[in-house]
């Protein structure tokens, strides 16, 4: 039996596993055995997971999809931070395992990118591996510096840094500027151009299309660190999953964009 062509692709990011405001199951226990309970923001953050898939499945159906993870899968001991849930960046690595392996296990294919080196370290190789992901091609590797993935005819060019700001009204700029900065330097190596770029690291849920090329960027699932409050300290955690949707389009069309973003639960006023 012939298998099933794949014309969806669903994209996440910045889960931060280990972090005190990061993707955490409910009830996890660390190898020692000892159990770490969710805080109310990583029980809020699980809710909006599990709606997250669960809207997923119910858009996708038996229909076979891709999977791509783009980065930061796990928070990492890192600058001597104290807003992680245990020092061991094993039991970061074992969260991650736990929050997507079903998650992967559903998925047709799944593809790995390498998110920031003082976070996640080589962690992602072996996750990508424990996963199944698919290996890249020039390494054999479960990992990806860049993933350049062709599906329904569209070249889709995957990264997770994407630019930051810390001026909301301004966040949309770097999609046209990296964008353009991505069709460019393909053309100049003489390499085809991407119609789709994906990326994420930026925190920001957002996507915009100049009706020839679409760029997403996915929100992470982490509420804001201390170092947040320094650079974005008016930011709100904004978590999100978006669905690339070639069902009901010609070999070549731009997707439809499913996506599903959450807004924090209002914080309470002190009253004078």
């Amino acid at each position: 039996m012939a298998t099933a062509k794949i014309k969806t692709a669903v994209i996440i990011s910045d889960l931060h596993c280990g972090s005190t405001v990061g993707l955490l199951p409910p009830d996890f226990a660390t190898e020692d055995g000892n159990e770490i309970s969710q805080n109310p923001l990583q029980k809020w953050l699980w809710e909006c997971w599990i709606y997250a898939h669960e809207y997923k499945t119910k858009l996708l159906g038996k229909d076979p999809h891709c999977l791509i993870v783009n980065g930061d899968c796990i928070e990492g001991n890192h600058h001597r931070t104290i807003e992680i849930v245990t020092p061991n960046e094993g039991e970061h690595l074992r969260i991650a395992e736990a929050v997507l392996g079903r998650v992967c296990a559903q998925a047709s294919k799944s593809y790995f990118v390498k998110g920031t080196e003082c976070h996640v370290k080589g962690y992602e190789t072996v996750l990508g591996k424990v996963c199944k992901a698919e290996k890249n091609p020039e390494t054999q590797i479960p990992i990806f510096d860049r993933l350049d993935l062709n599906i329904m005819g569209n070249l889709m060019s995957v990264r997770h840094h994407f630019p930051t700001t810390s001026r909301s009204y301004l966040e949309a700029s770097q999609h046209t500027i990296q964008l353009g900065n991505a069709v460019n330097e393909a053309v100049r190596a003489g390499d085809p151009a991407p119609t789709i770029l994906v990326g994420a690291h930026r925190h920001r849920t957002g996507h915009y299309c100049d009706g020839n090329r679409l760029t997403v960027v996915t929100g992470a699932w982490q509420g804001l660190t201390r170092f947040g409050y320094k650079v974005v300290p008016d930011g709100r955690p904004c978590p999100s999953i978006y669905i690339l949707d070639w069902r009901n389009k010609k070999e070549g069309e731009l997707p439809e964009v499913h996506f599903r973003s959450f807004n924090p639960p209002k914080a309470k006023i002190v009253q004078c």
